[in-house]
């Protein structure tokens, strides 16, 4: 069951809500939590999962870079993998 401003709103509304709060307190200057999640009207518990949640879709993902052998080299050298070796 959802409880407090989560119950009144759809799920793509939630997102757009909790990220202007924590838009809001990245650039704020309260320096409390709880007081500033008093001021919004949220638990601290609320603000503080949708903080984390929010904070980790924004790391980048993870990337690869292409790295070509300019000369193959045969070395002998044999990599174990867990799903098998190559």
């Amino acid at each position: 069951m959802q409880t407090g401003c989560d119950a009144h709103f759809s799920r793509s509304s939630r997102y757009a809500y909790w990220r202007r709060v924590v838009d809001e307190w990245d650039r704020g200057e309260e320096r409390s939590q709880a007081a500033f999640c008093q001021r919004m009207g949220v638990s601290v518990k609320s603000f503080r999962r949708w903080r984390d949640r929010l904070a980790s879709e924004k790391r980048p993902a993870v990337r690869f870079a292409k790295v070509e052998v300019a000369k193959p080299v045969e070395s002998g050298v044999r990599i174990a993998l867990a799903a098998g070796s190559h």
